[in-house]
Formats: C-alpha cells, structure tokens, sequence
C-alpha cells in the first residue's frame, strides 16, 4: 500500500478591504461607544444594589458589635453580682453555724444541769418537779432558738439575694 503524501493547507488569500467593509467597520466603531452607554446604564443599578448591600453588611456589623458590648457588659454584671450574692450567702451560713454552736453549747449545758439537780433529788416528786422545770425551761429556750435561728435565715436569704436583684433591676432598666 502506498502512502498518499500528506497536502499542505494553503493559506487563505489576502482579502483587500473594500469600500462595504470600510463602511461596516466604521459603523461597528461608532456603536461601540453606545455599547458602552448602555452597558454603563445596565450596570448602574447593580452597582447602587451593591453599594446598598455594603452599607447595610457595614451597619449590621456596627450593630452586632453593639450588641456583643452589651451582651458582655451584662454577663460581667451577672458574674459580679452572683460573686456577691455568693459571698453574703457564705458568711450567713457561717452566722447560722456559730448560731447552731451556740445553741448546741447552752443546751448540752442545761442537760447537765438537769442531771446535776435530778440526781441531787431526795424524792420521787421533787425529781419530778426537776424534770418538769427543766422541760419547761427548754422548751421555752427551744422556742427562742428557732425563732432566732429564723430571723438569721431570713435575713441571710434577704442579703444574698439583694445583688442578684439589683442585678436583673439594672438589667430591666437598661433594655427600656
């Protein structure tokens, strides 16, 4: 089999410009600018959209870092006043403790004198007398205590909840 030899593309021939392709080309060039114009006129809205979507992106992160200053202010306040509240709740219950120690002491006191005075009695109705004296008195110091031992609770719970209020009336105040 013989190989067909390959052909070389001959080149197109040179085209000379002639007076119509004079014309076209001149008429192409002048509505290149109005091209232009109207390209400008298409862009022009998009361009005004893009600027209004700058400004608004802008003001939103203006206002997010508003937001977080106050968000974060307010947290911080809550941190303190939790602090606070923690603290007068701690030195209550240290009140309460000693108050409980104390009341403990006199207590264990008045039983030994109990005990003290019923074994010093010479009969059946003296120490019947002793122990109905000291129940009497007991009761009566028992009641005292309680009533103290509330007092103090009460006032404990006031304390170590007024920051925490005063808290959360600032933070009221500030979102009117």
């Amino acid at each position: 089999m013989a190989v067909a030899p390959k052909k070389t593309p001959t080149p197109a021939p040179h085209v000379p410009v002639t007076a119509a392709a004079a014309v076209h080309e001149t008429a192409a060039a002048k509505r290149l600018p109005e091209a232009a114009k109207v390209e400008e006129t298409l862009a022009a809205p998009a361009r005004e959209m893009q600027e209004s979507l700058r400004q608004a992106a802008e003001k939103g992160v203006a206002e997010s870092r508003a937001a977080y200053a106050r968000v974060k202010t307010s947290a911080e306040d809550a941190t303190q006043s939790l602090e606070t509240s923690y603290a007068a709740a701690c030195e209550g219950v240290t009140a309460i403790n000693a108050k409980t120690v104390e009341a403990l002491r006199v207590n264990v006191e008045a039983g030994f004198g109990f005990l003290k005075a019923l074994t010093g009695a010479k009969s059946l109705p003296e120490a019947m007398e002793v122990q109905t004296g000291h129940m009497r008195k007991q009761f009566d110091t028992l009641a005292i205590q309680a009533r103290d031992m509330a007092a103090l609770a009460q006032k404990i719970a006031k304390e170590a909840a007024a920051p925490i209020k005063a808290g959360i009336d600032k933070a009221f105040a500030q979102a009117n």
